[in-house]
């Protein structure tokens, strides 16, 4: 196993997740507010486990098997989080796995950082 060596990978899902969008007016109707995506996490994994209880559970109509979220990190970024309800949905294998070093890699890393209006450094 290599550690310290950032990488990328890609899949694609086997069938359509079905996730509850905290982006959306739920929130606001089930008594929250969008300190659900950028307050603490202890809050944040409190409702989780709730969320997961009342669709989460196999039996439960419909079910979901995540949450899709506002990054708090990147203003348009979305997130996802899913739980192992969800893990029919993923291949066996990985599309693509790549280390952010790789020169193969190089012009995709550039231009995610050009699209986040950041930079990227060298390791020494």
């Amino acid at each position: 196993m290599t550690f310290n060596r950032p990488t990328a990978t890609m899949f694609e899902t086997l069938s359509d997740l079905v996730l509850l969008d905290l982006s959306s007016g739920w929130v606001t109707r089930a008594g929250g507010n969008q300190s659900i995506c950028t307050g603490q996490r202890d809050r944040s994994r409190a409702w989780a486990r709730v969320i997961y209880t009342a669709y989460g559970r196999k039996g439960r109509a419909p079910q979901m098997v995540g949450l899709a979220y506002p990054s708090s990190v990147w203003g348009p970024g979305r997130c996802i989080a899913l739980w192992e309800t969800g893990r029919a949905a993923f291949p066996s294998r990985p599309a693509v796995t790549r280390a952010l070093a790789d020169p193969a890699f190089e012009p995709a890393v550039a231009k995610a950082a050009r699209d986040l209006g950041s930079y990227v450094v060298a390791d020494p």
